[in-house]
């Protein structure tokens, strides 16, 4: 049998960085359209010095590194890309959000749901080799190893340099740390024959957990260490250090980073309270965790992912799985656990309450850190959910990617609704090389520049229209497929960076590369539709569209700009994600969320026109 990651040494190396000139040039082009002409002049300028000087240089040197490595980018985009941060972590936060449905009547039977799914798919299959290896077309295997991270990972804060990572392998330990009110709860997930608990058993003890009266004999809801972890790295640092001091509480931080991933148990009892908690409002995830796995009682789920060593959009995508076979094999008509799916266990252990022993100086300042987190600034986001009928038929007639057609959609929305062009991010592939992770594709083009502006334009016919939308899509998946074959030119810039910092090489160029050349007012990704192989009969079918997850959250790293996600779901839905910060003027994350859906339909029904048109003309 075969996992995930059993393909992996098939897998070529990533090819060695491609020619200086070409990923320079590939820049320019795609800031030109979002930049002054006096500003683009001086970008060229400092390209052309770049390439003359210290360019040609660093490149080598770069080159060089590729020659004696499988992957010359994988370690130092984990550590400088990720670990190095010192900001605080949950602005880099990846969210899955579950179906706008709760899994089950009672919120127990739901977490028990998603526990047992999570351990299952994310531990269980992946240790037993019971998954089929991921690939493109059944025929290009994918790196799949990350995923393994997902389950019994934890980033440990470092005060000066760069962050490390602890990963614990998940089904050794086989369990959870469950989080409800300011309370650490661990709970084992097999029984006395090493049988994985099922759902209702799971159900059983997560709603005795909430319901314990030991929770209202030791409340002590105002000291949550889990608080500190919103913090910037260093200042979280010292105060591990401080509560690394007591034995207990070491032993507590080891359960935490070495448990397969944290549940944590919210009091809302509907979807908009979920969603209102994501903004991280109520200051409940430890953000250390690769994998937080967060519930209300009303049933309605979420994650969040620390995804340093794991692409968030991936995770999203297997949960949308798990919700949807929980919704749909695991639960009645009723809404209740269809218990008779579930192999019965025999004894199983019991959870435990875990305990902190906060020190006196740390209880002392926990008021005025609690202040420092909830007045960020950065703190609180706005998140909108739109829902888009697609018609995959009519934009495969106009012989269009449906992603490179999403792009462009998304970026005339920008314009619409801010009268400008926006450079943007877009995570690409590069998967099918051994250790690969993603690459910006660069999605701002001249192409799509001109499509943008002639949608603005009424006195354009509806054919030329047509035309400039076809052009920019397939400049897009060009862009696309060169970014996932190694020939992208961000992760090139980004190891010229790291050796001219590294050698201390001056380089005006890099410097506005990695200021104004990152400045993204959209960042934008695409979740897979599906990842699960026994889930893809059901997607067929409309009728599941309700029951999968609405996709996932690109939550904005600096002020004024959006993250977009969207998803196809089933055959002819797309759920469109808009997330932008609460503290900024500029933006507004659900005015945005009604014009980029409104957007969806003026091209749709521009196709549609187009393509009625051209049938009268051949009659």
């Amino acid at each position: 049998m075969s996992n995930w990651y059993s393909g992996n040494w098939l897998l070529p190396g990533l090819p060695s960085p491609p020619p200086l000139k070409q990923s320079v040039q590939m820049f320019l082009s795609s800031m030109k359209p979002c930049l002054s002409e006096e500003k683009y002049k001086q970008a060229e300028m400092m390209a052309e010095e770049f390439l003359k000087k210290e360019g040609p240089a660093l490149h080598r040197k770069l080159y060089l590194k590729s020659l004696f490595s499988r992957n010359w980018l994988a370690g130092w985009w984990i550590d400088y890309g990720y670990l190095a941060t010192r900001s605080e972590v949950y602005r880099a936060f990846m969210n899955g959000i579950g179906p706008n449905c709760n899994l089950a009547s009672d919120w127990a039977d739901s977490a028990g749901i998603i526990v047992y799914g999570s351990y299952l798919y994310f531990v269980h299959k992946l240790a037993t080799r019971e998954l089929p290896p991921s690939s493109i077309k059944n025929m290009i295997p994918l790196e799949m190893k990350y995923l393994k991270y997902i389950t019994g990972g934890c980033r440990i804060p470092s005060q000066e340099g760069v962050d490390s990572f602890q990963w614990t392998e998940a089904w050794r330990e086989a369990y959870v740390v469950v989080h409800i009110k300011g309370r650490y709860f661990k709970l084992y997930l097999h029984d006395s024959k090493g049988q994985q608990l099922n759902p209702s058993v799971l159900a059983q003890l997560c709603r005795e957990m909430y319901d314990a009266d030991v929770m209202q004999k030791n409340a002590d809801q105002d000291f949550d260490p889990c608080l500190f972890t919103y913090l910037k790295r260093v200042k979280w640092a010292e105060l591990r250090e401080t509560l690394l001091q007591d034995k207990q509480n070491e032993q507590m931080l080891q359960t935490i980073a070495k448990s397969a991933f944290v549940l944590h148990v919210l009091d809302g009892e509907s979807f908009d309270d979920a969603m209102e908690s994501m903004g991280d409002t109520q200051l409940q995830m430890w953000c250390d965790r690769s994998l937080n796995v967060v519930i209300n009682k009303g049933g309605y789920v979420y994650i969040c992912c620390e995804h340093s060593h794991c692409d968030a959009v991936l995770l999203a995508s297997i949960y949308s799985d798990i919700f949807l076979i929980g919704k749909t094999q695991l639960v009645t008509s009723e809404g209740k656990l269809n218990v008779s799916k579930f192999v019965p266990n025999t004894y199983f252990p019991d959870y435990e309450e875990l305990q902190w022993n906060l020190q006196p100086e740390l209880r002392t300042n926990y008021a005025t850190i609690k202040s420092e987190v909830i007045d960020n600034p950065n703190l609180k986001t706005r998140l909108c959910v739109k829902r888009v009928s697609v018609d995959k038929s009519l934009i495969k007639a106009n012989k269009m990617g449906p992603d490179s057609f999403f792009q462009s959609v998304i970026f005339w929305a920008y314009y619409k609704k801010h009268g400008k062009i926006a450079n943007a991010y877009q995570p690409g592939t590069l998967m099918s090389f051994k250790d690969g992770r993603t690459e910006n594709t660069r999605p701002l083009n001249q192409p799509k520049v001109d499509f943008i502006k002639a949608m603005e334009d009424s006195s354009l016919p509806d054919a030329m229209k047509v035309d400039l939308l076809r052009k920019s899509a397939n400049y897009q998946y060009y862009q696309t497929r060169l970014s996932s074959v190694g020939e992208g030119c961000d992760r090139h810039l980004f190891g010229l960076y790291i050796i001219a910092k590294g050698t201390s090489t001056p380089s005006e160029f890099l410097d506005f590369v990695f200021t104004e050349g990152m400045d993204f007012p959209l960042c934008t990704s695409v979740c897979p539709t599906t990842m699960l192989p026994e889930v893809k009969h059901l997607i067929e079918d409309d009728a599941n569209a309700n029951f999968c997850s609405i996709g996932g959250q690109f939550r904005p790293v600096d002020p004024n700009q959006y993250g977009v996600v969207y998803m196809v779901v089933c055959q002819n839905e797309m759920n469109i994600t808009v997330t932008d910060l609460a503290c900024s003027e500029e933006t507004n994350a659900f005015e945005m969320g009604d014009t980029i859906q409104q957007c969806f339909y003026e091209v749709f029904d521009l196709l549609k026109r187009n393509n009625d048109q051209a049938k009268m003309e051949r009659r």
